[in-house]
């Protein structure tokens, strides 16, 4: 039986790490925002659990070309893959920490709802 994810929450970061490949901005992180795309009727741990789609604050290195990392879409990012698509939250799928990548490039990485697992 394949392991389950944390379940993402509204006001969640994005990584420390500088995104998938490890070359953009590492601070300050973004947070998963309240409202629609994120869950307005879902909670896990007291929080709207995040979706695809949901907006995440600018973070990274939007704005300044000549320092590194620089990334303008850190400025407008969503949530846009890694999520588990047969789990549908509002009509949306679920985001879960690690997994869930945004369009900008980073990954939301917690710190979840850890009592709320999703299985693959």
């Amino acid at each position: 039986m394949a392991a389950g994810l944390i379940v993402a929450t509204v006001g969640d970061v994005t990584d420390p790490t500088g995104g998938v490949f490890h070359n953009l901005a590492l601070v300050p992180p973004g947070n998963i925002m309240p409202g629609p795309p994120a869950a307005v009727t879902v909670f896990a741990m007291g929080r709207p659990v995040a979706t695809a789609g949901a907006l995440i604050t600018p973070h990274g290195n939007p704005t300044n070309p000549l320092l590194p990392g620089f990334n303008p879409l850190c400025a407008t990012a969503v949530i846009l893959g890694g999520t588990i698509p047969n789990i549908l939250v509002e009509g949306k799928p679920i985001a879960v920490l690690t997994a869930s990548t945004c369009t900008c490039g980073h990954f939301i990485f917690g710190p979840g709802a850890p009592t709320v697992i999703a299985g693959l």
